[in-house]
């Protein structure tokens, strides 16, 4: 029976806070206003100081400046907050949303991976790597946790199961979502000893995506795999996002 492994500090995938990702905040949104923005001061600057003050006379100035540029820059105030209000600011409901698919997509290219003799085999290597483990060894946390790595995020970084549940991340049973780890717990252990993502949830099934399993379920499998499992085998779910 397999024992997962102790927890160390990774070394393998040290991409930093966010190693090869965005960490989910939608950038692009912002840029863009940004953008928006910066062109209608420029443009303001440069019409003032082709057409100058002489120009406009008095009255003219405070009209153009005061009134239309006024009106142009509560206009577009308006629509920075239509926007972030109607798309979500970064950590709303709808960010998070897109945050939890770009995980999931990154979990679900890894679905078909298999091993190479007992868990072994380059990519399952660079599982355990990214958790600090060599192979070979078990490997359902530090799939989930190579999983969030290369989504963007620097925790969780564990080979060793029950860790992934600190009271913080825990959320409710009835809460199971997609994008959160599932952990199973085993009597003869004690202990949670099997994780994955959960891809999505219908009545009282779960999809998830999980590795070191294989078409039966195991604990002890042999590459990645998309399974079915029922909610009432499920003992705990974490939210890492």
């Amino acid at each position: 029976m397999a024992v997962d492994s102790e927890g160390v500090e990774g070394e393998g995938c040290d991409g930093g806070l966010c190693g090869s990702g965005d960490c989910g905040v939608d950038t692009d949104r912002s840029d863009l206003l940004f953008g928006i923005g910066w062109f209608v001061l420029l443009a303001d600057e440069w019409f003032f100081e082709v057409h100058g003050f002489a120009s406009f006379g008095q009255y003219g100035f405070t009209v153009y400046r005061y009134g239309v540029m006024g009106t142009v820059r509560v206009l577009l105030c308006f629509v920075c907050a239509v926007t972030f209000i109607g798309n979500g600011l970064p950590g709303s409901s709808v960010v998070k949303a897109d945050a939890r698919q770009r995980l999931l997509n990154v979990a679900r290219a890894e679905i078909g991976v298999r091993e190479v003799g007992h868990n072994g085999g380059k990519r399952v290597a660079e599982y355990l790597a990214c958790t600090g483990i060599k192979v070979p060894a078990p490997y359902c946390a530090a799939f989930v946790s190579f999983v969030f790595w290369k989504a963007g995020y620097s925790a969780p970084r564990t080979p060793w199961s029950p860790a992934l549940f600190p009271a913080s991340r825990v959320v409710e049973v009835g809460s199971a979502g997609e994008g959160l780890v599932f952990g199973i717990y085993f009597p003869e252990l004690k202990r949670i000893a099997h994780v994955g993502l959960v891809e999505s949830v219908k009545d009282d099934w779960v999809a998830t995506i999980e590795g070191n399993t294989n078409p039966e379920g195991s604990r002890d499998g042999q590459g990645v795999y998309r399974r079915m499992r029922h909610k009432r085998t499920i003992a705990k779910y974490a939210d890492w996002l």
